[in-house]
């Protein structure tokens, strides 16, 4: 993700302006951090003017004191700035050249914002797309950091573009959850799809930006803002609370006290009425397996805790691209291992699409039910201690068939006449590929 936060520098006899600045007094006092109507307080032309001129004033107070007037007059000052370049004094054009950098990073200036919402009142699974309203009511253009696509209607909507518009948005955007703790963003694993990864890399290369001119509107469109591929999860019951709130990375504490340049839009409230189940993981996780004994049978469950689908692959198997299920023995430093196998020596041509199966949120899958006099002999077969009143056992779950091995069998798919066309594709880009291992379960042994 792209550093937007940008470090802003004001440059004073040198050097960056420091938190213990002497005190300026006089007509050039600079106001309490707290009087924001003080600092943004328009500047006149003549005050622009006379604070050009200070910026080469042998008075250290004097001349901090213009460069923070300045930036907080802002793009009224842009154009005396420019002037101030061609300046026979080297002083006073080299600050005005650093000021005109710093102007040309602030972002959103000028802009009345609003949002809005497509629904208030959700179920937590109902998608919603955010809308920003930008209305640049200045005479000056405003930069602000949005790509160019999410300004185009909804029938060119896909996962890149998606998320291309949640991360441009959650750089300022402010989620609060019902008990006021506040949400981050959500993004799930995108490195499987080149177009997302291009996203991603735009961004960290610091872009990209648009231009609003002066009486120009532009609404732009986040989609599926809890519900798509970078998402703020609203999985609980109760009201939300949205807002967008920028405030430049001053370098100097005086100018971040006082807090130059900030832009924020009204809050709107998104009101959850039906809650996700518990099953769905609040803390990120994926999926857990869990193993129980009904009887004379050991069942392993997997669960999906994601408040999305997950792609799960039941091809069982040796090798790729079949998944590996295993029921697990260990004592002491002894592991035993009894693999979970559809058909031993499998190759690709044995690979069943229709075994991709779709888990949604907070459901769940039985991968394997076993006879414990079975699974025992399975694994006294291996080593493990038949003398044992009792066993300790788990269940392993790991999919070998995902983006990572597709990439790397590339070349053989594609050359080979007897592939499987499916796997010449790109896989579901939800396909679940971690490894899971289930909790312990001490399970008593039939002799």
């Amino acid at each position: 993700m792209r550093m937007l936060l940008l470090l802003i520098t004001l440059i004073a006899s040198n050097t960056h302006l420091a938190t213990g600045d002497p005190p300026i007094t006089g007509d050039n006092r600079a106001p309490d951090p707290a009087d924001i109507v003080a600092w943004t307080n328009p500047g006149t032309p003549e005050e622009i003017k006379q604070r050009i001129q200070q910026l080469s004033d042998p008075d250290y107070v004097v001349r901090t004191y213009a460069s923070r007037r300045l930036c907080a007059i802002g793009m009224d000052a842009y154009e005396p700035l420019k002037e101030a370049l061609k300046s026979d004094n080297a002083e006073t054009a080299l600050r005005a050249s650093e000021l005109l950098h710093t102007l040309n990073q602030l972002l959103f200036t000028g802009l009345e914002i609003t949002l809005s919402l497509s629904k208030n009142d959700i179920a937590w699974n109902e998608s919603i797309d955010l809308v920003l309203t930008m209305n640049n009511r200045s005479s000056h253009p405003a930069k602000i950091p949005f790509d160019k696509q999410i300004t185009q209607p909804i029938q060119n909507h896909n996962n890149a573009r998606q998320v291309a518009g949640m991360l441009d948005a959650a750089e300022w955007l402010h989620v609060l959850h019902p008990q006021g703790k506040e949400i981050s963003l959500t993004v799930d694993d995108f490195a499987a799809d080149p177009a997302m990864v291009d996203v991603v890399h735009e961004r960290l290369d610091e872009g990209p930006y648009l231009t609003i001119e002066p009486r120009q509107i532009l609404t732009l469109k986040a989609y599926s803002f809890n519900r798509g591929w970078a998402r703020y999860k609203l999985l609980d019951e109760g009201e939300y609370t949205v807002w967008l709130d920028y405030v430049p990375a001053w370098d100097d504490k005086v100018m971040a006290d006082a807090q130059i340049g900030r832009i924020k839009s009204q809050k709107m409230a998104i009101h959850v009425n039906q809650p996700a189940p518990e099953t769905i993981s609040r803390s990120g996780q994926v999926a857990s397996i869990s193993i129980e004994q009904k009887k004379n049978t050991l069942i392993a469950t997997l669960i999906n805790r994601l408040d999305q689908p997950i792609i799960l692959n039941t091809n069982l198997g040796e090798q790729p691209p079949f998944a590996q299920a295993r029921w697990i023995y260990r004592h002491d430093e002894q592991q035993c291992e009894h693999p979970i196998i559809d058909q031993v020596r499998a190759s690709w041509n044995d690979f069943d699409q229709q075994k991709l199966i779709e888990i949604p949120p907070g459901q769940s899958y039985v991968l394997s039910g076993i006879d414990i006099n079975v699974l025992r002999k399975k694994l006294i077969e291996t080593g493990a201690d038949e003398k044992a009143d009792s066993w300790a056992l788990s269940f392993s779950y790991s999919n070998l068939c995902d983006w990572r091995w597709q990439r790397r069998q590339e070349e053989v798919l594609q050359n080979n006449p007897h592939a499987p066309e499916f796997l010449q594709k790109p896989l579901p880009p939800r396909l679940s590929s971690a490894r899971y291992t289930s909790n312990e379960l001490i399970v008593s042994m039939n002799k």
